[in-house]
């Protein structure tokens, strides 16, 4: 089964090879969750589903707009981010973000 994954999966599993400005690892994916983690813990988590939901989706918009805010406070693109939703509760709130930054080409 592992094997019929990676075979069917080659063309993603790889770009670190044709690009070596992609890293082989996730480390910095997972440097980037610990504070949450560890925040959730000391915390004791979430008194209900509900909470926990709220909080996994704020953290994760968070963290993004963060990644992708360039030269603005992650405070004033959070809001502005905010101040359009409430506007228009329908917006759809990816055409709100800052796209991220793509490699550069070779």
């Amino acid at each position: 089964m592992t094997l019929i994954y990676f075979h069917i999966n080659e063309h993603r599993l790889y770009h670190w090879v044709q690009n070596r400005r992609v890293p082989p690892d996730n480390n910095l994916a997972e440097r980037d969750l610990r504070p949450t983690v560890i925040a959730r813990k000391v915390s004791f988590g979430s008194s209900s589903d509900a909470g926990s939901k709220t909080r996994s989706v704020l953290m994760s918009v968070l963290y993004t707009l963060n990644k992708r805010r360039g030269d603005q406070s992650l405070e004033s693109i959070f809001k502005n981010l905010l101040d359009e939703i409430a506007k228009n509760l329908k917006v759809q709130i990816a055409s709100l973000v800052p796209q991220p930054k793509s490699l550069p080409r070779k």
